[in-house]
């Protein structure tokens, strides 16, 4: 009876040996799917922060070139204000000239008059 005690006391041993051994395989293979697993999460995470810095450099490229659009259209449009601001000094200065002209042109034509008048009345005189 000791003797078959014993045998089963070693068939036990080599179970507890075994499936110790499975642990520690299970162990090994655990620690490796967590090293792996922490290795994914770091690449995850790596690339995650490479879109964020490249968003974050279309964004500020983005920015730079709507403020430069806002700087041409302001530029744009003060040339246009310019350029309209001239047209109506032109058309302002060509009516201001027309109208010397014309005040000119009135001026002469009653010297004109004038003249004809007292040449009339000379020529009266004179008959």
């Amino acid at each position: 009876e000791l003797q078959t005690a014993m045998s089963a006391l070693a068939s036990a041993n080599e179970q507890l040996a075994e499936s110790q051994g499975q642990v520690d395989a299970l162990k090994v293979e655990l620690a490796d799917v967590q090293a792996e697993g922490e290795e994914r999460a770091r690449a995850v995470a790596e690339d995650a922060e490479q879109v964020a810095d490249d968003l974050r450099r279309e964004v500020q490229s983005v920015k730079c070139e709507l403020e430069q659009a806002q700087e041409e259209t302001q530029r744009q449009k003060q040339a246009v204000e310019d350029r309209e601001k001239l047209c109506v000094e032109r058309e302002l200065a060509s009516t201001g000239q027309h109208e010397a002209v014309t005040q000119q042109r009135d001026w002469l034509r009653r010297q004109v008059e004038e003249g004809e008048r007292e040449m009339t009345e000379a020529e009266r005189k004179e008959l």
